[in-house]
């Protein structure tokens, strides 16, 4: 048991003689990771730094060190690694760690101190994309979730409000559980990518080749060798779809897969599948690699991935075979809309949050869309949380964001900006009268909320509105209802103010 618990942690699900072949090829791939995300993040971080020096941007001033320090890091790490030439998993792991580690401090210090509100998104960012970039060893993800996990506990009880620390911990143990999840994952499927093209590799004839293709293409919906010396090919796996699409199940395969790709394939894909499958152009695709992929929407079976493999090269490394795959992907379409919902959401209310809505409201605009912006203000909310506690406020916000989301319809944008900070974009509302009914069907439904930790508690609101109009920015209309806003506060109870500068 710890014999596999141990190969498990320093090989993940394979045998340590199975990866043996294909190191230095993982060594490889590792390497151009490295030195591509090190360079992104080099540039990513240069401009924090440059910001931190000539802006007042208070934000950049106070990661100004950080940025610096990230900075030259990566700098290091991209010249150590072009530097190495010959393979050394221990080296690489060291770079790799010098390469990840300041990245999570930095999250870790960005998620606690600087944009608290915003710690769900940069979790997902960093906690959940980064093990995807490595061919790793299980043991590196689980150490770096665990040393991350520890630290953002020790920060998170000693500087983090109390009323946030159980939510704050919970997010690091979820996000980072996923990232460990994820890259798990990305690890398993890229290695066997690599397995895969070995093994082929290693066949010495057609049958040989032909008994496995056959041994695992359950797990693809449709599954081809190709010859391209003279355009045939052998069917493996198949699927009604395909077959109907077919003439004969040997010859013409440049025709014939264009006619599949027309009749399978959702229209909005048909372009770039067409180019991607496209024989002529596969010998400059894949002068250096040995498997390409594309991701396409079929009209039947969802999401897909296609995938060429070079089953046989010539001498002169011009290919001579390839398979080409077709997989479903739907289950992993289906966690990355997960991922992607959970970095778009507040996390108390269920609304956009501010990075995901702000943009939404933008392209509306961007389409010429007619409608009216506003702000929302809870009254009074400072004296709810210093008198009933913050576990009393939290209910408060949560029944303003459910109000909205009840009041509005599912075409309209809804986001909380942070504490009791609410806007909304309510698309082709056009003029102060229908604005009118709209604030007063809100309000009604106020006064039917009930809180029952505040006694005789009703839920107050002051709003600022503004409409679009041609040549109006969304920073310009922000700040006609931020000044409408400030207004209404001047009201006592439930107020709204429009725009009429």
């Amino acid at each position: 048991m710890i014999k596999k618990l141990l190969n498990f942690f320093a090989n993940g699900i394979f045998k340590a003689e199975e990866l043996e072949p294909i190191r230095p090829k993982l060594w490889a791939a590792n390497r151009r990771s490295l030195t591509l995300f090190a360079a992104l993040s080099a540039a990513a971080t240069a401009s924090g730094t440059l910001g931190g020096l000539f802006t007042d941007i208070a934000v950049m001033r106070q990661c100004f060190k950080g940025y610096l320090i990230v900075f030259l890091l990566n700098i290091s790490v991209i010249v150590i690694n072009n530097l190495i030439k010959r393979p050394s998993k221990k080296l690489q792991a060291i770079l790799i760690s010098l390469f990840v580690a300041p990245l999570y401090i930095f999250a870790l210090y960005q998620a606690v101190f600087i944009s608290p509100e915003d710690r769900p998104l940069i979790l997902v960012v960093f906690l959940c994309l980064i093990p995807t970039i490595f061919i790793d060893a299980p043991a590196r993800l689980f150490i770096d979730f665990g040393a991350t996990a520890i630290l953002f506990t020790v920060l998170g009880t000693t500087m983090v409000p109390e009323e946030q620390i159980g939510i704050s911990v919970a997010d690091v143990l979820i996000f980072g559980a996923a990232g460990v999840g994820i890259g798990l994952f990305f690890n398993k499927s890229r290695t066997e990518r690599y397995l895969l093209s070995h093994r082929i590799q290693e066949m010495q004839n057609e049958s040989e080749q032909m008994k496995y293709w056959k041994s695992i293409s359950n797990i693809y919906l449709s599954m081809n060798q190709i010859n391209l010396e003279n355009d045939t090919f052998i069917q493996i796996r198949s699927h009604e779809l395909v077959d109907a699409a077919l003439k004969n199940n040997h010859e013409g395969y440049s025709k014939q897969i264009a006619d599949v790709v027309k009749s399978a394939v959702d229209p909005d894909y048909v372009e770039a599948v067409m180019a991607f499958v496209d024989p002529s152009t596969l010998q400059t695709r894949l002068e250096d690699e040995d498997t390409i992929t594309y991701e396409f929407l079929g009209k039947n079976y969802g999401w897909c991935r296609a995938r060429y493999i070079v089953v046989d090269r010539r001498r002169d490394e011009s290919i001579k075979q390839v398979m080409f795959l077709i997989e479903s992907i739907n289950e992993q379409k289906k966690r990355e809309k997960e991922l992607t919902a959970i970095a778009e959401t507040d996390g108390m209310t269920g609304l956009y949050n501010r990075r995901a809505g702000i943009p939404k409201i933008k392209k509306l605009m961007g389409l010429k869309t007619p409608g009216m912006l506003c702000l929302l203000d809870v009254d009074k909310f400072k004296h709810i949380n210093d008198t009933y506690g913050h576990q009393a406020g939290d209910r408060v916000i949560i029944a303003v964001a459910d109000t909205l989301k009840a009041t509005f319809r599912d075409v309209d944008i809804i986001l909380r900006l942070g504490g009791d900070e609410f806007v909304f974009f309510i698309s082709n509302v056009d003029s102060e009268r229908i604005a009118t009914n709209v604030f007063n069907r809100l309000f009604d439904r106020f006064e039917k909320v009930s809180i029952g930790c505040i006694p005789d508690y009703s839920i107050s609101v002051s709003i600022g509105a503004t409409f679009t109009k041609e040549g109006l920015s969304f920073d310009d209309l922000y700040s006609q209802a931020d000044s409408c806003t400030y207004e209404s506060k001047k009201v006592n109870g439930k107020a709204f103010t429009f725009y009429r500068g």
